[in-house]
């Protein structure tokens, strides 16, 4: 039995410091682990629906937002609404991309559905899941927000509800 009370103090203080140096080793582990999607550049190059490839690196100098969009998902068609009613103020401020694994007939029916305008809205086929797999998209709908020096700054999963969730006022 420890009775010094200078030693109980010292064991005590020994613990602590331990226990605050575990918390933060596991802290930083949770952080680091997802780090570097945030470090990731906007760069896509994928065929659009009209067979023609498409490059980020030719899209006008604004902030981008790509959403991962799959036809037969509620959110992902509550996402387009969200597009398209709010369409000229999102149209001011950003390059809007719509990427999918969908196949071609699938996507061309969901855009007439939907009345996507192609001329705004660029719709983009990711047959491999190339750009899912470098993005880390796990699930529809998925937005990513990139600023004007196409550094990735925001990642929304889920439907959008407001122009808030993207900076705007």
């Amino acid at each position: 039995m420890i009775n010094n009370k200078k030693t109980k103090t010292v064991l005590f203080l020994t613990i602590l410091a331990i226990i605050l140096f575990l918390s933060g080793l596991q802290l930083y582990s949770l952080l680091s682990q997802g780090k570097d999607k945030f470090f990731k550049k906007l760069h896509v190059e994928l065929k659009t629906l009209e067979g023609v490839y498409f490059n980020t690196n030719d899209l006008p100098f604004k902030e981008t937002l790509i959403f991962f969009i799959d036809p037969d998902c509620n959110e992902c068609v509550a996402d387009i609404r969200f597009i398209k009613k709010n369409e000229s103020i999102l149209s001011t401020h950003f390059n809007i991309l719509l990427i999918t694994t969908s196949v071609e007939e699938k996507i061309k029916d969901f855009v007439q559905k939907y009345a996507i305008n192609t001329e705004i809205t660029h719709i983009l086929l990711d047959e491999d899941f190339k750009t899912f797999i470098e993005y880390e998209v796990n699930s529809f709908p998925t937005c990513l927000h990139f600023d004007k020096d196409k550094n990735l700054v925001r990642v929304i999963e889920g439907a959008l509800m407001s122009t808030h969730q993207l900076g705007l006022q």
